[in-house]
């Protein structure tokens, strides 16, 4: 290959810089000489236990030290890093898998999987990280090689049939990428960048090798709910001295919400923000507070593109704009503009965008008749700068501004991203589609008053259904990323005079409770009563029950997450996300705060009925430890 391959340029990084931190969790740091020897020993594990070059690898697990672990390892193994959400259910995560036949399953100990399950999904070998890192102990860097055409990664998105599609990624292009990455925004050594993306999108590979390739530290939370809610990531960003923030626009918008001044987030340099649009009013928001200080930089590109492929440094004149442009195409990347007779079209003009570059993935894994349909001849037939034979047609809608910068307008086709997740909106509706007395469906994006975006359900039954039970045939059948937020039932659907459903004309979601079977039933409680507040400020609605649930009502996770922000602050009590969306009313969070009250208050009298019990001598020895 003519430049080296990531995991590569991490063990030279490693070789220089032992004793820097490679990675920064609530479990402490780990430094790059750990991380290069454990890496290196998962790799001859795996190698040993038959994995060989481009074999799938399938790994189980949360953002952790153990998944940075797991994806060197399988690099450096010359395999196939294959993350896998663990909240898909097991049927569906079986119906899925089966289409690709990976040989081997990794576990990290943060994901459960019993012994059934595992045999369930029909993988012949399946190990977890801390089996490999307890049995091997050959730690120098494995003599394996990659192509510049290997594939190294696949990334799933749904397809308009509701049958998934995995992108494969090329080793080379992921290469080009991170070199990129660095040449436009030189991280330093020892700068800390945030990792706040999920392993099963591909921007995860981003938060992970341009640190390490650089010298730098990765940052993880302590738990992902913590970004959701503003003055807890606030904290996090200047307690961990983030330097780099690579977030979706929705998480930035969070951000703007927590009481930031002109001198907060000091060794903040960037904000690289992608996957969704980026507002003016938000823009306007920072540029106030920090000027040119923190710069702003608009990215855009999708995954079968290999990440990014237009970077926009935000300028003040851009906070006055209509939108936020993506700015110009990265180099070694041609992009150009087609209308709907396929010929090209003048600045100003409407078209769909084409993209191409040598950095192009590899296409849809074993779903040629996929690939087809969007990496194609390059259309215009000539006057092409680059050498590689095909394009791809993005399905997304833009035009090229006059100053030369380009300005997406959206999607072709009915696809969206929600908090920068890539999903099919006719792959929900077609599980909504199969469940016993459902006539019709509808699924459309909405957006909160924050503009943030959810998805919204709309039924049309034959016979009783209940929210309730149509959610957890819902939850069996799709990962949460593409749960609806919002439901509402309607006698029928709004159509257009060809008869084609008119999602234009689908009423709003979460903007009353005429669609609730549960009774209004007004707060008792003081307690009740705050968080009837709470409720109402965040969802714009009123009135609300206390037994009315929170996703009912419009409510959604990054909603969610606010709530808990909100709860905190004015009890004094952490609620996990998980219980906030098990128990979603205010009757049942009212009993939990209380329950928590009190458990806290037990624990810290029993703390200072401890202290008290103690000597003299043995105070002083404990102060003299804390200290």
């Amino acid at each position: 290959m003519s430049q080296p391959c990531v995991h590569e340029v991490f063990s030279q990084k490693a070789q220089l810089y032992p004793e820097k931190t490679a990675v920064s969790t609530s479990h402490g740091p780990k430094n790059y000489r750990e991380l290069e020897e454990e890496s290196n020993r998962c790799a001859h594990f795996l190698l040993k236990k038959g994995v060989r070059r481009e074999d799938l690898v399938l790994v189980f697990g949360a953002s952790s030290e153990e998944m940075v672990i797991a994806l060197l390892a399988i690099f450096k193994a010359g395999a196939c890093f294959v993350p896998w959400d663990c909240t898909v259910p097991l049927a569906k995560t079986k119906e899925m898998i089966s289409r690709f036949s990976p040989r081997f399953l990794l576990v990290n100990s943060d994901s459960v999987i019993r012994e059934q399950d595992a045999s369930a999904l029909g993988i012949e070998n399946v190990f977890s990280l801390p089996q490999a890192l307890a049995e091997e102990t050959q730690a120098d860097f494995p003599a394996v090689s990659w192509s510049s055409d290997g594939t190294c990664y696949l990334y799933f998105t749904s397809g308009s049939t509701g049958e998934p599609k995995a992108i494969a990624g090329r080793m080379s292009a992921l290469n080009n990428f991170i070199a990129w990455e660095q040449s436009s925004f030189a991280l330093k050594e020892g700068e800390k960048v945030s990792q706040l993306t999920h392993p099963t999108f591909d921007a995860y590979l981003r938060d992970v090798f341009f640190p390490l390739c650089n010298g730098g530290t990765i940052s993880i939370p302590k738990t992902p709910e913590l970004v959701g809610e503003s003055k807890r990531f606030l904290g996090w960003l200047e307690k961990e001295e983030i330097s780099f923030l690579h977030c979706v626009p929705s998480l930035f918008r969070i951000l703007l919400q927590a009481n930031l001044t002109s001198h907060s987030l000091l060794n903040l340099r960037y904000v690289l923000t992608s996957g969704e649009a980026l507002f003016p009013q938000d823009t306007k928001t920072w540029y106030e507070l920090f000027g040119e200080r923190i710069s702003l930089v608009n990215l855009y590109g999708p995954s079968e593109a290999t990440m990014i492929k237009f970077s926009h440094p935000v300028r003040s004149v851009d906070t006055k704009a209509r939108s936020i442009p993506i700015g110009k195409p990265l180099p070694g990347t041609e992009a150009f503009l087609l209308d709907s007779h396929g010929q090209a079209c003048s600045p100003g003009k409407v078209g769909e965008i084409y993209l191409k570059t040598l950095d192009l993935s590899k296409g849809y894994y074993q779903n040629e008749e996929a690939s087809k349909r969007v990496f194609l001849c390059d259309p215009r037939e000539k006057n092409s700068s680059f050498s590689s034979t095909l394009v791809y047609k993005t399905g997304d809608y833009g035009r090229i501004l006059l100053d030369g910068n380009w300005e997406f307008l959206g999607r072709q086709d009915r696809q969206v991203k929600i908090r920068g997740v890539r999903i099919e909106l006719e792959a929900i509706e077609k599980s909504l589609q199969e469940i016993k007395g459902v006539e019709e469906v509808a699924v459309a994006e909405q957006k909160d008053k924050q503009g943030n975006k959810y998805l919204g359900a709309y039924l049309v039954i034959s016979e009783k259904q209940t929210l309730e039970s149509i959610r957890k045939i819902i939850n069996e059948k799709l990962p949460e990323s593409m749960h609806p937020s919002a439901f509402a039932f309607l006698p029928s659907l709004p159509r257009t005079l060809s008869g084609k459903i008119d999602y234009k004309s689908l009423p709003a979601l979460g903007q009353s409770r005429e669609h609730l079977t549960s009774p209004f039933v007004p707060p008792q409680t003081e307690s009740e009563k705050s968080l009837l507040s709470i409720w109402e400020e965040l969802l714009a609605l009123s009135p609300i029950g206390i037994e009315d649930s929170f996703l009912d009502l419009g409510g959604h996770s990054l909603l969610a997450t606010q709530v808990l922000s909100r709860i905190f602050q004015h009890f004094s009590v952490e609620i996990p996300l998980g219980v906030f969306l098990e128990k979603n009313t205010i009757s049942e969070l009212a009993l939990e705060i209380t329950h928590r009250q009190l458990n806290q208050t037990e624990e810290a009298e029993a703390l200072l009925a401890e202290i008290e019990s103690l000597s003299e001598e043995e105070l002083d020895r404990l102060l003299e430890e804390e200290v």
